[in-house]
């Protein structure tokens, strides 16, 4: 026993010991020799992307003494948003940008091809320490093989206006393919030292690590890098579209920037610096949906089709596939009617010939199905890039099917099954023992070793054949054969021919006038303010407005937002719609015109407004979150019923409580008394003005001090004796208005919640009709208010005549001194495109406290108008003013 384990201990040394140091740029590095390989793991080739380097280009890597010890792997980039972790990666880590090499090379001067290794994950995850990209069995076949980080997920691809702007470039997103480019200047510079010839890279990858192959491909940043491309299952010849399916889900870097900024105010984020500053774990736990790369004008500039035709890309020989069964990994339907439907949904007027090439079968999802997912995602890319580079290229195309797969028993659950998603790699890499539960065949180890030989032969040569493998033939468009890699490889016919014609006339539909329209439709978001699972109106990336409505019977339709008309037409079935110009950001009131019968929107919820309840849309402001339910403590709205003394009717009041409110019992609060504007309620400024949100988010952020805010209808109208009505509805009477309010909400808030009730603890504000109200009802009684709001009104209504302090308002600001040192905070808001008189009578008032030496503080709002919008952030700014 004793002698066995002592000759397994010096079997153990002789397959792994330290090797001779070798000299890069920044020092000399000590691996290990594995088996007659020399094996270097974890060699840094940019500098840690983290703190201010986090979301910039790589930078250089630091330099350092003496030897580097690189026997093991760095960690795996942050990730998480593609399913958990690899578990046999190792740590994660943002300090992640290295890469290995195993060399066969016995001195520097070998010039050795080198196979440059591109992992896969959805651009979301991977790691180059997973056990099945271990590069010995390709190594040993005459390769250096060297595998490459690069960032994921969300630290990989975010794009965003501010990181835009910092960029020499302009522009943002590309990180993880500029890791990368780094990586492969790193091994053009270096790889010598290894015995590799740097004039000889081919770069190969599966996955999102084809879809890279693909992308530097056609990339003018990776020019001269490398010298041949190989892809499994990738490809990026979609068109761009802000929402699109697998296959065209490549972004605009506009359009990725409003993502970006959308994405910083879930993060609860105020800024790029902000976000900088968030834990790496953070970020990716926030994360919704997969990152990707973008179209940025610099990296990628364009529509890789556009590039191709123009003949803007990296000519080098090709060697492009994909497996039997994509589908099966990405394509799941319970019935074949949601396959149709689905289908019918994202392909529009090609879904009936694309059902036909991919037929549904009378139950399940058959793999006649699932080929439509496989080659929308993947074979009509990999089947267009060989069909460009061979006509465009003066390099050859060389075309694979991979269908090696176990032969699964009729009356089996995986009955039909082909070679599934990433099925193909074990055997690229010659490690079938990582195939899960299967013993590998004769017929596996004939495929693994012919690919094995065919991508190192590539390596090596430009051309897969040689070494004794069956003669694989170039693809053209004349004789468009494909390498079926199956029993054992053979030349044969490209799968479904047809079908792959088919999505070619959809995808160059989608690239035309008629097609990017409906793309912009289609991705749209359906509008914050619609009610559940509506899907029109929709809000376009560039603030178009997408409306449909079904109306069989009716001739005609419009929208009417507040005043502009927009005609909707008729489709064949009935159904009416229209796309408008670009409506600005903020809340509106809109109806529906049909047959000349006003309605609302079904697809709205209903909102009051313009004196009814009236549908609104919510167009989104970007890169903002002050006035969304953000993750912050919440305080409650309750809804109060009252008797009112003053005009003996029901009347109902919103009142808004801070968050931790029910917690202490014994805590007081200043309250402030917020109105709405004419045509609207006491709901309008929860409903439409998101009140309680702003001064959520305000108290969490400690800008602004807990406080009550009380909402009540500015209606009110006291009986005209004992037998004559009130005043009509619609039409605001002042001064019952302020007996409502100083004899019966303010006793009955101070009453009934935890008040601080004095006048240093109450303000008084509101917008437009509301700021008419509130301001004439805080001046008159500076012993109840000793803070003053007014957005876009004041206390001459729509007046604009000149204004004398001495007389106007009953003299209340012939003082100056007095008032000044009576009111604490008096305030005014406008837009800076609010619509005539208010521009006017506003002035006009301002010129008048000027005049008197009246202290206020005024707020322009830019670009926004009379509107939710402008009392939003009149509200944002006020609040935090009050109660100091």
């Amino acid at each position: 026993m004793k002698m066995t384990w002592m000759a397994l201990a010096i079997a153990a040394t002789c397959a792994m010991s330290v090797g001779a140091p070798v000299k890069v740029d920044q020092g000399l590095l000590e691996g290990t020799v594995e088996d007659g390989l020399s094996v270097y793991r974890g060699i840094p080739f940019a500098a840690p992307p983290v703190g201010d380097l986090r979301w910039r280009a790589p930078q250089p890597a630091a330099k350092w003494t003496g030897v580097r010890k690189a026997d093991k792997f760095g960690p795996q980039c942050v990730q998480g948003g593609f399913g958990p972790p690899d578990p046999n990666a190792g740590p994660m880590s943002e300090d992640c940008l290295y890469l290995n090499v195993w060399s066969p090379a016995k001195t520097a001067k070998d010039k050795v091809p080198v196979l440059v290794w591109i992992y896969g994950g959805g651009f979301n995850g991977g790691a180059t320490s997973i056990p099945g990209y271990s590069g010995e069995v390709l190594a040993k076949k005459g390769v250096v093989l060297v595998s490459i980080a690069y960032r994921v997920g969300t630290l990989g691809f975010l794009a965003h206006p501010e990181l835009s702007a910092e960029s020499r470039q302009h522009v943002s997103g590309n990180y993880g393919l500029l890791d990368m480019i780094s990586a492969l200047a790193w091994i053009k510079k270096n790889i010598a030292a290894f015995g590799g010839d740097p004039n000889k890279v081919t770069i190969f990858g599966e996955s999102a690590g084809g879809i890279a192959v693909s992308m530097l491909s056609a990339s003018p940043v990776a020019k001269g890098l490398f010298q041949g491309a190989i892809s499994e299952s990738g490809g990026s010849f979609g068109p761009p579209r802000a929402a699109g399916g697998p296959g065209e889900n490549m972004r605009l870097l506009a359009t990725a920037e409003k993502d970006g900024l959308a994405f910083q105010v879930g993060a609860g984020a105020n800024s790029l610096a902000d976000l900088r500053k968030l834990p790496a774990e953070k970020l990716v736990g926030l994360t919704r949906g997969l990152a990707w790369p973008i179209v940025d004008g610099w990296v990628i500039p364009s529509d890789q089709v556009s590039l191709y035709d123009a003949k803007r890309f990296n000519d080098t020989p090709i060697l492009v596939g994909y497996n039997s069964d994509e589908g099966l990994s990405f394509s799941h339907y319970a019935t074949p009617l949601d396959y149709i439907d689905s289908v019918k949904g994202r392909y529009g007027p090609f879904a009936g010939k694309l059902l036909e090439a991919y037929p549904a079968g009378a139950t399940g999802h058959p793999k006649s199905a699932r080929d439509l997912s496989r080659d929308a995602a993947f074979g009509w890319h990999t089947w267009t890039w060989a069909k460009k580079q061979a006509s465009l290229g003066k390099s050859k195309a060389y075309l694979y099917y991979f269908d090696q797969h176990p032969d699964f028993a009729a009356n089996s659950p995986q009955a039909g099954y082909g070679a599934w998603h990433g099925r193909d790699v074990p055997y690229v890499f010659g490690h079938l023992n990582d195939l899960q539960k299967e013993t590998p065949s004769a017929s596996d180890r004939v495929i693994s070793d012919a690919m094995v030989t065919y991508w190192t032969n590539f390596a090596k040569y430009g051309t897969p054949n040689g070494n004794g493998a069956p003669e694989w033939p170039a693809f053209t468009e004349d004789n468009p054969q494909t390498m079926v890699l199956a029993g054992t490889p053979h030349p044969g016919k490209v799968d479904n021919e047809a079908g792959l014609k088919t999505l070619d006339a959809y995808f160059t539909w989608r690239r035309s006038a008629e097609g990017v329209a409906a793309s912009a439709v289609e991705d749209a978001k359906p509008a914050p303010t619609n009610v559940m699972g509506a899907q029109y109106p929709r809000v376009l990336s560039d603030k178009r407005v997408a409306f449909q409505i079904k109306a069989p019977e009716a001739k005609s339709a419009d929208i009417d937002i507040m005043g502009h008309k927009y005609p909707m037409t008729r489709g064949a079935d009935g159904t009416f719609s229209v796309v408008t110009p670009p409506i600005v950001e903020g809340f509106h009131y809109y109806a529906l015109d049909v047959d000349g019968t006003r309605l609302n929107d079904p697809g709205s919820h209903a909102f009051f407004g313009t004196g009814i309840d009236a549908s609104g849309i919510e167009i989104p402001e970007d890169g903002v979150s002050y006035y969304l339910a953000n993750n912050v403590p919440h305080g409650d709205v309750r809804i109060r019923m009252y008797k009112s003394k003053v005009t003996g009717q029901m009347r109902r009041a919103f009142v808004y409580t801070p968050p931790g409110y029910n917690a202490d019992t014994s805590k007081r609060y200043p309250v402030l008394y917020l109105q709405h504007g004419m045509g609207e309620d006491e709901t309008g400024w929860i409903f439409q003005g998101h009140a309680n949100y702003i001064l959520d988010n305000l108290i969490a952020a400690k800008k602004a001090v807990p406080m009550i805010v009380v909402m009540d209808n500015g209606y009110a109208a006291a009986p005209a004796g004992p037998f004559g009505p009130a005043a009509p509805a619609g039409r605001p009477d002042m001064k019952s208005f302020e007996r409502v309010m100083l004899e019966d909400v303010i006793p009955m808030i101070d009453a009934d919640f935890r008040t601080i009730a004095d006048r240093d603890h109450r303000a008084a504000a509101g917008l437009s009709m509301g700021a008419n109200q509130m301001t004439h009802l805080a001046t008159g009684h500076l012993d109840t208010f000793a803070y003053v709001g007014g957005f876009s009104g004041t206390m001459n209504g729509l007046s604009t005549d000149p204004l004398d302090a001495a007389t106007a308002f009953d003299g209340r600001f012939k003082d100056a001194a007095a008032f000044n040192a009576k009111v604490k905070l008096f305030w005014l808001g406008l837009g800076t495109q609010e619509p005539m008189p208010f521009p006017k009578s506003v002035g006009a008032f301002r010129t008048m406290l000027d005049k008197a030496g009246v202290k206020y503080v005024f707020f322009s709002s830019p670009g926004t108008a009379h509107e939710w919008l402008t009392w939003r952030r009149d509200l944002n700014d006020f609040a935090p003013r009050l109660f100091h």
